[in-house]
């Protein structure tokens, strides 16, 4: 969500509690220490580790 748009979801979120933990930027995901990774490399563990690991041969599902 670009910062700019923050506010607006604030609003919604008026009475459910939440904590920002981090964001994305400039190619890369930061969470507080905890993880600092290239979007890239985590678009291929997405696809391996959810389709390639859980799908029938050939890693196509339906």
């Amino acid at each position: 969500m670009p910062e700019g748009r923050l506010g607006e979801l604030e609003e919604h979120l008026e009475g459910v509690h939440y904590s920002r933990i981090g964001g994305t930027g400039g190619g890369r995901l930061k969470v507080s220490g905890w993880i600092d990774a290239g979007l890239d490399e985590l678009g291929e563990a997405y696809e391996r580790d959810l389709f390639e690991r859980h799908a029938p041969e050939g890693g196509h599902l339906g």
